[in-house]
C-alpha cells in the first residue's frame, strides 16, 4: 500500500499545478526547519524572546561578536529557497480560481502580489542587517506588506470559491490583520516579528495542502 501511495504521488507531481502546490509546502517546511536549526547553533546562544529574526542573518553574532557566516549562509539559503518555491505555488494557486470572473480577477491580483513578495523574502536575508540595515529593513517591510496583501486578497477570493471551506478565508483575514498590526505597531517587538513570519509561512503550507487536495 505504501509503494502504491508513493507511486501515485510521484505521478501527480508530473502536473505543474500539483508540483506548484508541493513546492509551496516544501518551501515553507524547509524554512521552519532551517531557521530553527540556525537558532540552535547560533554563536553565543539565541533567544526567541530577545533576539530579532534578522539576527540569524548577521555576519557577526549579536550575542558574542563571533563569526556568523555559517548561519548567514543558512538563513540566506532557506529564505531564497522559500522565495523560489513561492513563485510556482502562487501561479498554481491561481488555477483553481478561474470558474467565476470575480474569482479570476481577484486571484490574478493576489498572485501578482505574491510574486512581488518573493524577491523581498530572499533579499531580506541576503542583505545582512549589520552591514546593510536600511536596504534590509526596506526588503523586510516590503515582504510583510506584499505578503499580507496577498493573503487578504486570496481570502476574499476563497469566499467566492465553492471548492474552499470558508474557514480558510477567515484564517487568512485574521493572519493579514495581525501582520498589519505588526507593521504599524509591533515592528520592533522581537516575539511578534517571529510570530508574524511563521504564521505567513504556515499560511502558505496550509494553502499548499488544500491546493493539493483540490487539484485533480
Amino acid at each position: 500500500m505504501i509503494k502504491i501511495s508513493i507511486s501515485l504521488n510521484l505521478k501527480k507531481l508530473k502536473n505543474w499545478e500539483n508540483l506548484g502546490a508541493f513546492l509551496g509546502m516544501i518551501g515553507g517546511i524547509q524554512f521552519i526547519i532551517i531557521t530553527i536549526i540556525t537558532m540552535i547553533i547560533y554563536p553565543g546562544g539565541y533567544s526567541f524572546w530577545e533576539n530579532y529574526f534578522s539576527d540569524l542573518g548577521r555576519t557577526v553574532s549579536v550575542t558574542n561578536g563571533q563569526d556568523n557566516t555559517t548561519n548567514y549562509i543558512l538563513f540566506a539559503s532557506t529564505c531564497t529557497v522559500a522565495a523560489i518555491c513561492l513563485v510556482p505555488f502562487m501561479l498554481s494557486l491561481r488555477t483553481v480560481f478561474t470558474e467565476k470572473k470575480v474569482c479570476l480577477y481577484i486571484s490574478t491580483l493576489g498572485t501578482f502580489l505574491g510574486l512581488a513578495a518573493a524577491p523581498f523574502l530572499s533579499l531580506l536575508a541576503i542583505l545582512p542587517p549589520d552591514i546593510l540595515m536600511e536596504p534590509h529593513m526596506f526588503a523586510t517591510r516590503s515582504f510583510f506588506l506584499f505578503c499580507s496583501c496577498t493573503i487578504v486578497v486570496y481570502s476574499i477570493a476563497i469566499l467566492f470559491n465553492e471548492a474552499y471551506e470558508k474557514i480558510y478565508a477567515y484564517i487568512g483575514i485574521a493572519v493579514s490583520i495581525y501582520i498589519m498590526i505588526h507593521l504599524l505597531v509591533l515592528l520592533y517587538n522581537v516575539a511578534s516579528q517571529k510570530f508574524t513570519v511563521y504564521i505567513m509561512i504556515i499560511w502558505i503550507i496550509i494553502q499548499g495542502f488544500k491546493l493539493w487536495k483540490v487539484l485533480k
